[in-house]
């Protein structure tokens, strides 16, 4: 089998070169539903009663000698983030032995990623998402290999995985006409695997995107 170079080199400048300081909020600024900033300072502080979560955003190398993250189309339910595109993830519980635990556990059940499996070596900006009162923090994992998905069929109605190339690519950022929070507003969107991302998922996308593109070695 072809050794994935780029996959590799990316892996080593994810290991070397992360940031101390994040892009945070400026990124986050980019892909933010509208009203979510009102002046040019940082993210809004979460409330004291906002509920801690984790999600884990996964890179991995593809037969095709691309690297790939996954993301998962929610099942419709009677929630705020009935059908949407997110990553896998959720609230923690008892037994976690904290929030990294907490994300592999989550990726485990909602798509069969064995936690073994995965190398956590970076962490994202926490991210407070109001319509749910969730505090999210994201975790980026690594696997040497593409991962065998299995989706929870009670909570995910699709896999997709996006190539990073296509995550970074500005042609794939439109601002589209939509309906949130209670009117019509025009609202900046990712354009992947045929699906429209937008809101906390476009966000941490938009730095994770940032990030990989001031370390990502050159060609």
């Amino acid at each position: 089998m072809e050794v994935n170079t780029e996959y590799y080199a990316l892996v080593r400048a994810i290991k070397e070169g992360w940031p101390e300081i994040l892009p945070g909020s400026a990124a986050h600024r980019r892909m933010a539903p509208p009203g979510r900033f009102r002046d040019h300072g940082p993210d809004p502080t979460p409330p004291d009663h906002a509920r801690p979560g984790a999600v884990l955003v996964l890179l991995y190398p593809n037969p095709d000698l691309e690297t790939q993250v996954v993301l998962t189309l929610r099942k419709a339910y009677d929630g705020p983030h009935s059908a949407q595109v997110s990553f896998p993830g959720g609230k923690p519980e008892p037994s976690d032995q904290g929030l990294r635990q907490t994300a592999l556990r989550e990726a485990q059940e909602e798509i069969g990623i064995a936690p073994h499996e995965v190398q956590m070596v970076a962490e994202l900006t926490p991210l407070y998402i109001p319509p749910s009162n969730f505090l999210v923090y994201p975790f980026l994992g690594l696997c040497e290999e593409k991962p065998r998905f299995v989706a929870d069929p009670k909570e995910v109605e699709l896999i997709l995985e996006p190539r990073l190339c296509d995550v970074i690519n500005p042609s794939n950022r439109l601002v589209q006409r939509m309906h949130t929070r209670g009117g019509m507003w025009d609202v900046p969107t990712l354009q992947l695997e045929g699906q429209v991302i937008w809101g906390a998922t476009a966000m941490i996308l938009e730095e994770l995107a940032w990030v990989i593109s001031e370390i990502k070695p050159r060609a």
